[in-house]
């Protein structure tokens, strides 16, 4: 990821209506478990927003590649966060409640998404979560991912293979945010008529008020269907819960 991209993360995560929706889903599926001494591990942790949301539930890991993420995670005070590289680090087998990785497996960084999500999933306990967010659609590939260093979108069938490849069992797989996917796809098709320099450009930045409150109450509306079973069929980002079969 483009190293500034952290600062501007760290600075809007906590109010950024994205952000928010998308760990209020997170924290209702780990709620789910009815527990507050899980072990869990953030896979990706990035400034460590989503940790501070699960430290209630227990204890929480987090893995970034980014010193410059990690920094900022111990700005937080999240004493659990180290730098790793996913495609090698070591992780223990068999000891994670829960494990999460958000827009984490599509980077460019990761060398194979499918050994990295086994490798996850060897580290969680028979019975354990993994939670998954990925960015949908090739069609949408656009400027941001530029920014981000986005190496591959997602359709829902294909992560459905991975993690059933990784031996996990899904029980969500939806797309998300499909009101955000002609907005998307407006954003790339501009981009790509004003040329190279707006090709390169996060999406990143907060809206005005009134449409970040809008925003955030139509994607807890949208979080309120994905926990009623509701599959989405299309959207910007694919949401997966899957569970490791006991043994």
């Amino acid at each position: 990821m483009n190293r500034t991209e952290y600062a501007s993360i760290f600075a809007l995560e906590e109010t950024h209506w994205w952000y928010r929706g998308l760990r209020d889903l997170v924290e209702a599926q780990v709620r789910r478990l009815g527990r507050s001494d899980l072990r869990m591990l953030d896979a990706g942790c990035g400034t460590g927003g989503m940790m501070a949301r699960l430290a209630k539930y227990g204890a929480v890991d987090g893995i970034d590649y980014a010193d410059e993420a990690v920094a900022f995670c111990r700005e937080r005070g999240l004493e659990g966060a180290r730098q790793g590289d996913l495609n090698d680090c070591a992780l223990p087998r068999e000891t994670y409640d829960v494990i999460v990785s958000l827009d984490v497996l599509y980077h460019r960084a990761i060398n194979d998404d499918g050994a990295v999500l086994a490798r996850l999933a060897s580290a969680l306990k028979p019975g354990g979560t993994m939670i998954l967010n990925l960015a949908a659609f090739e069609c949408l590939r656009r400027g941001h991912d530029i920014a981000v260093e986005t190496k591959r979108r997602y359709r829902a069938g294909e992560v459905r293979r991975m993690v059933a490849a990784a031996g996990l069992e899904a029980r969500v797989v939806t797309y998300r945010l499909p009101l955000l996917f002609p907005a998307a796809y407006a954003a790339k098709m501009i981009g790509r008529a004003r040329g190279r320099a707006a090709m390169a450009a996060s999406d990143l930045r907060m809206p005005p008020r009134p449409v970040n409150r809008l925003l955030r109450a139509l994607a807890g509306a949208e979080n309120a269907l994905i926990c009623r079973g509701v599959a989405l069929p299309f959207g910007t980002s694919v949401f997966t819960v899957a569970y490791k079969p006991s043994q």
